[in-house]
């Protein structure tokens, strides 16, 4: 009776790298095969209600790169953040969306929320979403989800708009394989 459980139980619990431990360890291998393809930053980001996190994350190997701090919520904007709602229902997309608040955005970034319902549905038949610039400016990301599981998952590479463009066919094919 001198141990009890603690408010620290209810951090692990709730803390996303936690919980998601073993699709991180079987998404390594494929993501650390896309950075030697793309020589880009690899993301696989999950969402959590309407909030998108930073599960794992391979950087760049280039000295100018597109990456974000590992573990932080997300803006919901570009490739990765459509792909993520594509997974919802219909009933959870129209929900999620009346949530969203679009705080901060750039020149590309869609906040019309009936255009971006529109986007989600066709991502939704074509199994992947790019973006230009919609959450850094200059940056492309080419995005595909990771089905069947518990929560939605997208698996992302991104980079500087100019180097990736190039080679955007070849990377869209090596994420869906993946």
């Amino acid at each position: 009776r001198r141990y009890y459980l603690g408010p620290l139980i209810t951090r692990l619990s709730s803390n996303p790298i936690t919980n998601h431990e073993y699709l991180k360890s079987y998404a390594h291998e494929d993501m650390h095969h896309l950075s030697e393809l793309s020589g880009e930053t690899v993301a696989l980001d999950i969402m959590i209600g309407v909030q998108q996190y930073s599960l794992h994350e391979i950087p760049s190997k280039h000295d100018l790169k597109v990456t974000h701090e590992r573990m932080t919520v997300q803006r919901l904007a570009g490739a990765s953040s459509k792909i993520l709602l594509s997974q919802l229902s219909d009933k959870q997309l129209v929900k999620a969306l009346q949530d969203i608040k679009f705080a901060s955005t750039k020149e590309h970034t869609t906040t019309n929320k009936d255009f971006l319902a529109t986007q989600i549905k066709e991502i939704r038949n074509r199994g992947y979403a790019i973006s230009y610039g919609e959450r850094d400016t200059g940056a492309l990301c080419v995005s595909v989800p990771i089905l069947h599981y518990s929560l939605p998952v997208a698996l992302s590479v991104v980079g500087p708009e100019n180097r990736l463009q190039p080679h955007e066919n070849a990377v869209l094919e090596a994420l869906k394989t993946a």
